[in-house]
């Protein structure tokens, strides 16, 4: 009797899924965004890295040593 009303009642109405447009950016503003936190980031490691050469030489130095010894290794080895 009622359940015609009930089952009408817990369908949802159409279109109810559909999604709301979204404004986007231009290309271009995305990439510049994208590109300035990118850069933020890279300044915060690069001070932080360089506060830890400070504060640690002697490790520093052998970490960037390592580097020319990885690239010579290959050739020596041989």
């Amino acid at each position: 009797m009622g359940s015609g009303k009930l089952a009408q009642a817990a369908t949802p109405p159409p279109g109810w899924n559909t999604r709301a447009p979204v404004p986007r950016l231009p290309v271009a503003r995305r990439a510049a965004a994208a590109l300035a936190t990118i850069g933020h980031a890279a300044t915060k490691l690069a001070s932080a890295g360089a506060a830890a050469a400070r504060r640690y030489p002697l490790e520093a130095t052998a970490i960037i040593l390592l580097g020319p010894g990885g690239l010579i290794l290959p050739f020596r080895a041989g």
